[in-house]
């Protein structure tokens, strides 16, 4: 068999043209969220509270669903609030605000539309499990003892 002979690149054209390609590195960001002086900072996030979104209300029944949206225009403005057709004749109604999500969910109970919804997560109870408690402890004891604790805690 013979072998082929391999063409010869001209080593200075092959240089040339890499030097004109310009590339980056796409671990930029993390060398700028590691503390990196060399490069300047950016930031992606801010510093404002993360406020949860309201959960979404589901509207039972509704056979037009046209009347619907005019009657829930005299109530919130049609660009706060998103609408979707499920099965079942059943409408999803997601809030952009919580003022929106109160308004509502405060109208739908006033006029009788039957609706199901969610709490808000920022209104839920707070519970909390004390383990290896007797039973037979009476409550404003332990209120007592917890008052305690967190005064101590805070000082």
């Amino acid at each position: 068999m013979k072998k082929r002979k391999r063409l010869q690149q001209n080593t200075e054209s092959s240089t040339r043209i890499n030097s004109e390609i310009i590339t980056q590195n796409r671990y930029t960001l993390l060398l700028n969220r590691q503390g990196n002086e060399d490069s300047p900072q950016t930031s992606t996030h801010s510093d404002t509270p993360n406020i949860p979104r309201p959960p979404p209300i589901f509207v039972y029944g509704v056979k037009n669903s046209k009347a619907m949206l005019d009657d829930l225009k005299d109530v919130a403005k049609p660009d706060t609030y998103r609408t979707a057709a499920l099965a079942n004749d059943t409408v999803k109604i997601s809030a952009n605000t919580i003022d929106t999500y109160r308004c509502l969910v405060k109208h739908m109970n006033e006029e009788n539309i039957v609706h199901h919804t969610y709490q808000i997560k920022t209104e839920r109870a707070y519970r909390i499990v004390i383990r290896h408690l007797q039973h037979s402890v009476p409550l404003d004891d332990i209120k007592k003892s917890y008052k305690k604790k967190v005064i101590r805690s805070e000082i």
